[in-house]
């Protein structure tokens, strides 16, 4: 198995994953072993820092408000359309209850 840290655009850690074969991508450096201590820590120059990034815990939670937010917007948005397919069968369903009435009549049902 192969280890990697997964940086940010800063190059900082943002994760560490365990592969089962190369990964050769510029944002993926090859580490020992799957070890925390990487997390946070900026990558330079082949090295890594001591000092540790810590995300913005405010833009974080933003970040992840705003992801709600969109979330919330399709949902509505599929409620909508639900709401409107609903009608369409219903009408549907209406229809149909008048054609089968129509046909009993006609044969004296």
């Amino acid at each position: 198995m192969l280890f990697y840290a997964e940086l940010n655009e800063q190059n900082v850690c943002t994760g560490v994953k365990m592969v089962g074969g190369e990964m050769n991508f510029p944002n993926h450096i090859p580490i020992d072993s799957i070890d925390g201590d990487y997390l946070y820590k900026k990558y330079e120059n082949g090295a890594w820092s001591v000092e540790k990034f810590l995300p913005d815990a405010g833009a974080i939670q933003l970040t992840d408000f705003e992801k709600l937010k969109a979330d919330n917007e399709l949902l509505k948005a599929d409620n909508i359309w639900q709401k409107k397919e609903n009608a369409i069968i219903l009408a549907r369903n209406a229809s149909m209850q008048n054609d089968i009435t129509f046909l009993y009549e006609m044969m004296g049902v």
